[in-house]
C-alpha cells in the first residue's frame, strides 16, 4: 500500500510517532487496532468484502484520541457534532451513516 500511493503509512502510532512524523506528514494514513465491541459496517463490492467503522465509532475516536486528532479540538469538534445533530433532526442523515446518539455511551473507551 505504501508503494502505491503518496501517503505515509503508520501502524498503531505512539505519541512520539504522532509528534515527530504524523504531524509533519502531508497525507498520513493511520491504521489502528479495532476494539472488538466497536460498531462496524460490512460493505461489499464485486470482489471485496470490507469492514469499516460506523460513524459513531469515528465520533468517539475524535473525542477520545486527543493526541491523534489534536487539530479537531475545541470549537471545531463542537461544530462537527452540532452539524451532525442538526442534520439528524432535519432528516438529512439516512441509512447506515445516521448516528444513533443513544448508543454512544456504549462505545466509549474505558476512562483511564
Amino acid at each position: 500500500m505504501k508503494d502505491s500511493s503518496r501517503s505515509e503509512l503508520f501502524l498503531n502510532p505512539d505519541a512520539k510517532a504522532i509528534d515527530f512524523y504524523i504531524a509533519e506528514s502531508t497525507y498520513p494514513v493511520i491504521i489502528k487496532k479495532l476494539i472488538t465491541r466497536s460498531p462496524i459496517v460490512k460493505r461489499t463490492g464485486k470482489k471485496v468484502k470490507l469492514y469499516t467503522p460506523q460513524l459513531e465509532k469515528l465520533l468517539v475516536d475524535l473525542f477520545a484520541e486527543d493526541k491523534l486528532f489534536y487539530f479537531l479540538k475545541g470549537s471545531e469538534l463542537m461544530h462537527i457534532y452540532s452539524g451532525l445533530m442538526m442534520g439528524e433532526r432535519r432528516g438529512n442523515l439516512a441509512g447506515e451513516d445516521s448516528v444513533p446518539f443513544s448508543s454512544l455511551p456504549q462505545v466509549l473507551p474505558p476512562y483511564e
